[in-house]
Formats: structure tokens, C-alpha cells, sequence
């Protein structure tokens, strides 16, 4: 309670809100790792192959030839997703660290940073080619990357999460050391709809 207090009266913020809502990203971002990996696993948009793309430094081209050859197997992907389903070309790509190196070192006119990333959790790192979303995962393997498809409707995702109850704060338990705990619930409810959806890919430095 004095904790509380002299926060409030030092920076004029609300101590007990900010801590739920650090939780809250924590679990958030606990949720996200445990799909994305859920979604990597199950992936079979390429009927169990995975595609490949290389960062080696080329010694007979240009390093833009070398990008344009991995920019044809992106190509490769989403075309690949939507010849499985019709639904749309793949249009979201979830990396590790490997390709997030790699598009950084593109030109301003292929990778658009975004500047204002909180880089906490899987979080949106840009945009390639005007035509991918790229999201960095760093619970993933630095050297894999996935591809998939998102329509504007949640029917239009490989994996819906339906929540039937929000995250809240558990009830105060007193246990008999006299020491007390309170927790954060919430229920959700996963479901893989289009595992051929979504393509694995892999970044190699040779």
C-alpha cells in the first residue's frame, strides 16, 4: 500500500494499473509465441517442403541480383498458397532473427521499417516490396521464416483464436503460511483452420 501510494503521489500514475497491464502484455505475448509455433509445426503449404532463401555474398553478380533471386522464391510461396486454396496470395511473413537481418540492409524503396515497433513479444517489423507484412518472431529459430495468407474477415486466417473470456485478474488467496497470491485467467479457444496456408522457409548464410 505505501508502495502504491508514493508511486501515485511521485509520478502521478496509478501503480496496480500499470503492473495488470504489463501482465497482460506478458500473457499476451505468451499466446502469441505458443500459436505461432502451433501454426510453424502444423504448416503444409508446400506439402511438407520448405522453401529456401540465401544471404550468401555472391562472388559472379550483384547483391541486388542475389535479392532478386530470393524475392522470386517469396513469389514462389504466395503463389504456392494460392494455388492450395484460391482464397489469395500469401501476404504475411513471420521470421526469426536471420531475415530480419537481411531485409534490414535492403534499400528504403524494398523494406519500409517500422520506426515505431515496441519490440516486445512477436511485433510488426516492416513492410517488403510493398507487398509482406514481415513480423518478427524471436521465439522462432533465427535461420526459419513462414509464410501465409490473411484476408480482411478472421475466417480468412490459418489460425483463429476465439476469446470467451477475456484476461482478468483471479481472486486473493490467502494459503495457510499466511502467504497470499493472485493470478490472471483468461480462456480462448485455437483453431489450425488452413494449415495449407501457410509455407515454412529457411535463410542460408551459404
Amino acid at each position: 500500500l505505501d508502495t502504491t501510494y508514493d508511486f501515485e503521489n511521485q509520478f502521478g500514475r496509478d501503480f496496480m494499473s500499470e503492473v495488470q497491464a504489463s501482465i497482460v502484455r506478458e500473457i499476451q505475448n505468451e499466446i502469441a509465441f505458443d500459436l505461432l509455433k502451433r501454426t510453424y509445426d502444423g504448416a503444409d503449404g508446400n506439402g511438407g517442403e520448405t522453401f529456401a532463401i540465401s544471404t550468401a555474398n555472391p562472388t559472379d553478380y550483384s547483391l541486388f541480383e542475389k535479392a532478386q533471386e530470393n524475392f522470386k522464391v517469396l513469389s514462389q510461396m504466395a503463389m504456392r498458397l494460392y494455388k492450395n486454396l484460391g482464397r489469395g496470395k500469401g501476404n504475411i511473413i513471420v521470421c526469426g532473427a536471420d531475415f530480419i537481418e537481411y531485409v534490414e540492409i535492403l534499400g528504403a524503396n524494398v523494406w519500409a521499417r517500422n520506426a515505431g515497433a515496441d519490440e516486445r513479444g512477436p511485433y510488426f517489423a516492416g513492410r517488403l516490396l510493398d507487398r509482406y507484412d514481415v513480423y518478427h518472431n524471436p521465439g522462432m529459430d533465427d535461420a526459419v521464416f513462414m509464410m501465409m495468407y490473411k484476408g480482411n474477415e478472421w475466417y480468412e486466417a490459418p489460425f483463429y483464436l476465439g476469446t470467451y473470456l477475456p484476461v482478468m485478474a483471479s481472486k486473493y488467496m490467502l494459503f495457510p503460511d499466511m502467504h497470499g497470491e493472485q493470478g490472471f485467467i483468461a480462456m480462448d479457444a485455437p483453431h489450425y483452420m488452413y494449415p495449407k496456408h501457410v509455407a515454412k522457409g529457411t535463410v542460408a548464410s551459404t
